[in-house]
């Protein structure tokens, strides 16, 4: 009979302290209070084609704070001289090969990893697979001179790297995509399949190299000073599968409404770059850490200065550094 009571005091206790536990771990800001183990880091592959190489002006990048964002070398890292780095513009410059090869002038990447490590403490590793001009066919497996095999090498080898790392413990997989101005006119004029593609895209990466989420930033819509209609249309059709779609999660629109002295069309100064980059860091936070409700506005003039403003930088409304 002691037995008895004794294992039910147990019992008892365990259900006062799991009681005590969720009442401790009640929100009263809108954010997590669950304790982060402090070598977790999430992984991004930032994917697509110019404006996610980046064409602004390194000067006048949101600086990601050391410790806050690493960027993985799969091109020109190596054992003996290392294979992370801190995130800094431009992203990607060391990243050319045969493959996958840009002009890196300035991105959105440095934000995105700033602004999601203020919301989540949470490290970035970030990797960088994108092309100038590219098609989504060149995203696909199994596309003639494709850039997925080589995309989805540089995502795994940065977590066969991490796994190896003590210090490092993967919490999430996500893809940041930011592509379509080369496709809008195919889709608007024919049976393209433009969604469909890009689904494609991201099952492959999620049974390849574990992608749990496909985050989209919205492409420009702008050709020589004006609006694009078939661009524009191609913006909807990525807002609404991102609505239809657990699998993609929209994250910035800011590419959309800006003025014309913060653009050389279809690019954009770099003062617009760091907008974009520090709302989708934060809604892919939002996404990934709380139930709150994501907004992706688009560009509100302004906006561009008073973000730079915060970290003490001047734009000039110059996009070469």
């Amino acid at each position: 009979m002691k037995k008895l009571l004794s294992v039910f005091a147990v019992c008892a206790a365990g259900v006062v302290a799991a009681l005590a536990c969720l009442a401790g771990c009640a929100v009263d800001d809108g954010g997590p209070e669950d304790p982060k183990n402090e070598n977790a880091v999430d992984v991004f592959i930032f994917m697509g084609q110019s404006n996610m190489s980046g064409y602004g002006n390194t000067a006048e990048a949101i600086p990601c704070e050391e410790g806050h964002g690493f960027e993985f070398r799969a091109v020109s890292g190596s054992d003996e001289d290392g294979w992370l780095y801190p995130v800094e513009e431009p992203f990607g410059k060391t990243e050319n090969n045969e493959i996958i090869s840009d002009q890196r002038t300035g991105s959105m990447v440095s934000a995105f990893c700033e602004s999601y490590y203020q919301s989540t403490g949470m490290p970035v590793v970030a990797v960088s697979a994108s092309i100038s001009g590219s098609s989504i066919l060149k995203w696909l497996p199994g596309e003639p001179d494709t850039a997925y095999d080589e995309a989805a090498r540089r995502l795994n080898a940065c977590l066969d790297y991490l796994e190896t790392q003590t210090e490092y413990e993967v919490r999430h997989i996500g893809m940041v995509w930011c592509q379509g101005e080369t496709d809008a006119y195919n889709e608007e004029h024919g049976e393209f399949g433009y969604c469909q593609k890009l689904t494609t895209l991201y099952e492959s990466l999620n049974r390849d190299a574990g992608v749990e989420n496909c985050f989209v930033v919205t492409p420009s819509m702008y050709t020589d000073g004006s609006v694009i209609e078939h661009k524009r249309k191609l913006i909807d059709k990525q807002v609404r599968l991102c609505e239809e779609s657990d699998d993609f999660v929209l994250v910035s629109r800011k590419f959309e409404n800006v003025p014309a002295n913060l653009r050389e069309d279809p690019h954009f100064c770099q003062g617009v770059y760091n907008v974009c980059g520090w709302e989708a860091g934060k809604n892919a936070a939002l996404f990934f850490e709380t139930d709150s409700e994501m907004i992706c506005g688009t560009y509100v003039e302004g906006e561009a200065e008073e973000l730079a403003a915060r970290f003490g930088i001047t734009i000039t409304y110059s996009r070469f550094m």
